[in-house]
């Protein structure tokens, strides 16, 4: 029973993905915020993984924004 509710989770469309942070963050910082705040233990590390590897190529304003996140992230876990 419980293999199968975490299997329910894990595809339910309430999680958000990369591409809602990503859009989210194309936007306000307040969005982006929202959208971390939703994020589970494992969403982080995989949009983590994914937004440093996009760093070099983001525009400004996105990358101070995922910084701010990032940054918040850290204190936050610490």
């Amino acid at each position: 029973m419980i293999s199968r509710i975490k299997a329910g989770k894990r595809s339910s469309p309430d999680n958000p993905t990369v591409q809602d942070f990503v859009t989210a963050l194309q936007g306000a910082p307040q969005r982006a915020i929202a959208v971390y705040k939703t994020l589970r233990k494992k969403d982080w590390i995989q949009l983590k993984r994914i937004m440093d590897a996009m760093e070099p190529i983001m525009p400004v304003e996105m990358l101070a924004t995922w910084k701010a996140i990032e940054a918040f992230h850290d204190t936050r876990s610490t």
